[in-house]
């Protein structure tokens, strides 16, 4: 921007003389040999090496580090250079983001953010917890999130994380002062992919993936529970002839509860993306699919996600014009989780179904109490 560099300096190569620039980037070196080279350097800028040639005015123009300078950072307010960053801030790339396969953003934001702590929800489409603040989170709920500059709330379900580019994580109190008490937990900027200025362009990305729960809880097969409880129980007494005559209605019975909860989980996960310029107007078009089965049986999620992004630009570039559709349709299941526990505790010398095909019911073995 041509303007004067405070605290620039400037060094004769090779030797221990020089000075640093004052308020208007000047400065002065006396008796500088003619044949002498001076260094100028500044923190965020390239070095410059100029010899001095026999000249008495040198004047330098420094190029900033765009490796370190040119890195942007959505803020709320707008965006900044990372260089100009005061607060607490994190930031991940959308690539990063989607070296994960997961049905929600957030589960891959796993491991990425330092102090951020993500739990994931344990099922198909379920909302996974996200702590910014550790233990000193309010009430212990998930931050805010803003998408495309629009706060949306503590849920992010209906966003595609192939249509993201980039995830600010905002840490500190700082973010109060733009979204009020709303970010009192923390703020998660979210900015999505935009149209290209070049030739048009399609990406598709495809993923599958299959679990399995092969560790169980330990608990006793149908021959083994049979034995235990003949030998808890000696013949002849009341209770003994009590537990024998329930062991008799199913003799060779051996059910494994866990067996007829659980399955192998699939899930894929597809998407495809256009995007390009036609004419002044630059335009992105994705559409995706997610297809989870859990490893619970009747637990599932689906989910179709469309987006159109249009980002037109107009006055020489003087006035920015942004326009987003995004679209979702969610098909949820959740099973029951306490069906993990119950099934530990269900009968094994009982059947699933009766003999006319009839759901057996809940059989959970209680020691018996005969009445006279």
């Amino acid at each position: 921007d041509q303007q004067p560099l405070i605290g620039t300096t400037v060094q004769v190569k090779g030797t221990g003389t020089g000075t640093i620039t004052g308020i208007d980037g000047d400065y002065t070196l006396p008796n500088v040999d003619k044949n002498a080279v001076l260094v100028f350097s500044s923190i965020g800028f390239e070095s410059q090496e100029i010899a001095v040639g026999g000249r008495t005015t040198i004047n330098v123009v420094l190029k900033e580090a765009a490796e370190l300078l040119d890195e942007v950072v959505v803020i709320g307010y707008g965006a900044v250079k990372k260089s100009d960053l005061t607060s607490s801030i994190a930031t991940v790339k959308g690539d990063e983001i989607t070296e994960t396969v997961t049905g929600n953003a957030m589960d891959a934001l796993q491991g990425k953010v330092n102090g951020v702590q993500v739990t994931s929800g344990g099922g198909p489409g379920a909302t996974p917890k996200v702590l910014i603040r550790g233990v000193t989170t309010v009430n212990g709920t998930n931050p805010l999130y803003v998408v495309d500059g629009m706060p949306v709330g503590d849920n992010i379900n209906f966003l595609n994380s192939n249509d993201i580019a980039s995830m600010e994580v905002l840490k500190d109190a700082s973010a109060a002062a733009i979204y009020g008490s709303r970010a009192s937990n923390g703020v998660i900027i979210i900015t999505t992919k935009k149209g290209s200025q070049g030739k048009v362009k399609i990406t598709y990305s495809g993923s599958f993936a299959a679990k399995d729960p092969y560790q169980r809880v330990p608990t006793l097969g149908a021959d083994e529970f049979r034995s235990t409880l003949l030998g808890q129980y000696a013949e002849g007494t009341a209770q003994g002839n009590a537990v024998r005559n329930i062991l008799n209605v199913y003799p060779n019975q051996s059910t494994n509860w866990q067996d007829a909860i659980y399955q192998t989980g699939l899930s894929t996960d597809q998407n495809i993306a256009v995007s390009g310029k036609a004419g002044f107007l630059p335009y992105r078009v994705s559409f995706g699919y997610n297809n989870e089965r859990g490893t619970l049986k009747t637990a599932s999620y689906e989910r179709y996600t469309g987006a159109i992004n249009l980002s037109p630009k107009f006055f020489n570039d003087h006035l920015s014009v942004d326009i987003n559709v995004k679209g979702t349709i969610n098909n949820n299941r959740f099973a029951d989780a306490g069906a993990v526990g119950a099934a530990a505790f269900f009968d094994p010398t009982k059947p699933m179904y009766t003999d006319n095909g009839k759901y057996n019911g809940c059989l959970l073995y209680t020691s018996p109490s005969p009445r006279d």
